[in-house]
């Protein structure tokens, strides 16, 4: 199984990379549906699930970071998971290297521009 983490960057500036691994995504998962970075996908009738239900569930950063991590490498069908922005916190990138190490599956994580950079060609 592999985890590739392909960022959804600012809305119009994802990379060619992260658009071509979520397209061809067996399975693909996205941080938040209540974001504008993630609108094309619904607009482009992707299927793809969310992690919305747990960001309304869990207790804490470390409970949600864990549930993340469990969903993202649950199976053995390939995974692309698109957080917005330019990729995944710290702690959140923890988890998923533990439970990816515990599963034997492979990561891979695509670079990508965030709300930071963007600014800054804006100013």
């Amino acid at each position: 199984m592999k985890l590739t983490i392909a960022p959804l960057s600012t809305p119009l500036s994802i990379t060619a990379a992260a658009q071509q691994a979520i397209i061809a995504a067996d399975r693909l998962f996205i941080q938040t549906e209540q974001h504008p970075s993630a609108y094309w996908l619904k607009d482009s009738g992707i299927e793809y699930g969310s992690m919305d239900d747990l960001y309304e569930s869990c207790y804490d950063f470390d409970e949600l970071n864990a549930a993340i991590a469990q969903r993202l490498l649950e199976g053995d069908t390939d995974t692309v998971y698109a957080p917005v922005g330019r990729g995944v916190g710290s702690a959140l990138l923890e988890a998923i290297r533990t439970r990816a190490d515990e599963t034997g599956a492979k990561l891979s994580i695509l670079s990508a521009s965030g709300y930071a950079e963007a600014a800054l060609c804006a100013a």
